[in-house]
């Protein structure tokens, strides 16, 4: 906040004295009159002068032009602290609902107006809240799976319903998915089967399935990544895009059980029973849209982040850290009456962790209602979870964006947060875009994206002995051993961190803002032209 300084008057108070003789000479009595009255005139010329001078030291630092702000100036203004603060706010929200800021549920709405209340104190930004509508899975029983071998049945624990699972109950043999289940070939031979798949990170679990629906499986049992040992995966299989889904029954349970499953398997046929009971729910939910009201709106910069959590936890690491960073850079760019050469547009999207469908809302209505708004973004920056506790200090890798425009410009994005690491000496590594967060309606549509990112699940077999070398932690492990859980509280934040990648992303926001042909910035070395629509 701009410092208001308040001055007290100062006055300078003179006292005539009470001075009567008994006896005087009128030369005497006239000389002291005189020089009375000579004393009283030098006297308030002299108060007169400490008024002036005090005056204008009191006021000297008003009328001085504050030094222009500049990328580097900018991101030392956004405090680490002030994130905190916002944490916390969003962490009480999750307190008042049972733990949870999911998009269709109370904690997510109250998230907004917290937004929309910092956001809405003056018009430097054009605030906009976005409605849209979604489909919730709710569980309405129990899944079971009953396992028969050798004429011996018995239930199977630990496994939770998958989001969108149809509801039936199937029976087929049990058999092991072979390969990463991420290919046609690793489905042969399943037919009529209940099919066992572990979850993997180069396909999505709507990839799978769809695989597993083509290869005519009854059902499906996902197994968690080793990072999760003994925690059921209990994830939404649908398509990002446009929220499509899989009719077949779909359960998951954690690493541990899957290897189970993988060792009962050894010994000899398995036949079993899967049954799955949900329904779906239509939802409203939306996205809060900050427009600052100056700058170029042909070369409008987007600055992302998901605002909601899953319903497991609270989400405060994800993506309560992005959301709440975001949030502290508008802030300051208010505070200081920033005025920079291009538009920047800062969203919160809801419903991320139901498969993107705020950010795809955003873009698929502009491409609907209005193409050249949409044209006329420059690129996008995605902050999705800047604060785990076992990081990685990841920069996304421009030349991984599906679409080749977008992995163009996206590599001049790339370059600009190196930079600014190399420049504290900060060791770095680069992040595949993989869809999985808001960048993907963006990149996909040809335009570039930019980002950091500390790490979710990681890699099969958790944090790597190189990674551990660069930036410490604990090898083996998860970057967020909470990811998706109700323990993504205030204590699964690291400060430090979140720190470097606030100075980052706050210095190339303001780096971006403040260029003049963003186009040619963004392509300077590029073979394709920038004309994606």
């Amino acid at each position: 906040m701009a410092e208001v300084r308040s001055t007290e008057s100062t006055s300078l108070m003179i006292e005539r004295g009470k001075d009567s003789p008994a006896k005087s000479s009128s030369k005497g009595l006239c000389f002291r009159r005189l020089c009375s009255r000579q004393g009283l005139i030098i006297l308030s010329v002299l108060s007169v002068c400490v008024v002036i001078v005090v005056a204008v030291l009191l006021t000297q630092g008003d009328d001085e032009t504050p030094p222009p702000l500049t990328p580097t100036t900018f991101a030392s203004k956004v405090k680490t602290k002030d994130i905190h603060l916002h944490l916390s706010v969003l962490y009480n929200i999750s307190q008042k609902y049972n733990n949870t800021r999911s998009a269709i549920l109370g904690g997510y709405n109250e998230s907004v107006d917290y937004v929309v209340s910092l956001l809405n104190t003056s018009d430097y930004y054009t605030v906009t809240v976005q409605p849209f509508t979604v489909q919730s899975f709710r569980e309405v029983m129990p899944p079971v799976l009953n396992l028969t071998q050798d004429g011996k049945t018995t239930a199977f624990p630990d496994v939770a319903t998958m989001g969108f699972s149809a509801s039936d109950e199937v029976f087929g043999s049990l058999r092991l998915v072979s390969g990463l289940g991420c290919q046609a070939e690793d489905w042969i031979g399943l037919n009529q089967a209940v099919a066992v798949v572990q979850r993997q990170t180069n396909c999505t679990l709507y990839d799978q399935a769809l695989l597993g629906l083509k290869a005519n499986v009854v059902g499906i049992v996902f197994g968690n990544t080793p990072q999760f040992p003994s925690t059921q995966l209990r994830s939404s299989v649908r398509r990002r895009n446009d929220s499509a889904t899989v009719d077949l029954p779909m359960i998951g349970t954690s690493y541990d059980r899957f290897l189970e499953l993988k060792a009962v398997l050894t010994l000899g046929p398995i036949n079993v029973s899967l049954s799955t009971s949900g329904e779906l729910v239509l939802q409203y939910t939306a996205n809060v849209i900050a427009d600052l009201k100056y700058g170029r709106s042909d070369q409008v910069i987007v600055i992302g982040s998901h605002l909601d959590s899953v319903e497991a936890g609270p989400g405060i690491n994800d993506n309560g850290s992005g959301s709440s960073m975001n949030l502290q850079v508008a802030l300051e760019l208010r505070n200081h009456n920033a005025q920079p050469t291009n538009k920047l547009r800062f969203i919160w999207f809801g419903a991320e962790e139901l498969g993107l469908l705020g950010s795809y809302h955003y873009v698929n209505a502009l491409k609907a209602t209005d193409i050249d708004a949409l044209r006329n973004i420059s690129c996008m920056l995605n902050f999705d979870m800047v604060a785990s506790p076992n990081y990685i200090r990841g920069i996304y890798d421009g030349m991984t964006a599906s679409n080749p425009i977008a992995a163009q410009g996206s590599r001049a994005i790339q370059r600009l947060f190196e930079s600014r690491f190399d420049a504290h000496t900060l060791p770095w590594q680069l992040t595949e875009f993989n869809e999985r967060s808001d960048y993907a309606p963006f990149t996909l549509s040809g335009i570039p994206a930019g980002g950091v990112f500390t790490g979710a699940e990681g890699p099969v077999g958790g944090k790597t002995a190189k990674e551990r070398r660069l930036y410490g932690g604990i090898m083996n492990v998860a970057y967020d051993t909470c990811y998706h859980l109700a323990c993504d509280d205030l204590n699964n934040i690291n400060s430090e961190i979140l720190g470097q990648m606030t100075d980052a992303a706050a210095f190339v926001i303001y780096t971006l803002a403040e260029e003049r042909n963003l186009t040619s910035f963004l392509f300077s070395d590029a073979t394709i032209l920038h004309d994606a629509f």
